[in-house]
């Protein structure tokens, strides 16, 4: 049988694993670190949930709850945190890295977080839109 037999395998593999299974996982760990774990690659993993719309909305449910349990734990490093000087740095330092990969996982993953560039051309293109809308009032 022609085709690509490594990615039957592992779409066999991961049917076999179960959906629930999976994205019940996928909200406790990223997609990296699951993909690591069972030995393929993250791009196949991928393939593997975007071949069906409902395994889409399971990641973003999964990306949510992950995103929940994030804040969560923020809370609670921000309200645990001592008063002395290295304690809050490394609560700081924790909170900010939380908070990062909420906002990633809110944006479809750390590759979409915007980065100044994109955020400053974003700006220009706002404060261009409206010049141009002021004009088209005169």
């Amino acid at each position: 049988m022609a085709g690509r037999p490594k990615r039957r395998s592992v779409f066999a593999m991961l049917d076999q694993l179960g959906e629930h299974q999976i994205f019940a996982i996928l909200s406790e760990i990223s997609q990296v670190e699951f993909s690591r774990r069972i030995g393929i690659s993250r791009t196949m993993l991928w393939s593997w949930i975007k071949k069906d719309p409902e395994r889409r909305r399971q990641l973003e449910d999964a990306k949510q709850a992950r995103a929940d349990k994030l804040a969560d734990e923020t809370l609670a490093i921000a309200d645990g945190a001592q008063p002395m000087k290295p304690a809050v740095a490394q609560a700081r330092l924790q909170i900010d890295v939380r908070k990062f990969l909420v906002a990633a996982l809110e944006r479809g993953g750390p590759t979409a977080v915007p980065t100044v560039q994109q955020m400053h051309l974003e700006a220009l293109k706002a404060v261009a839109a409206e010049d141009a809308a002021g004009e088209g009032e005169c």
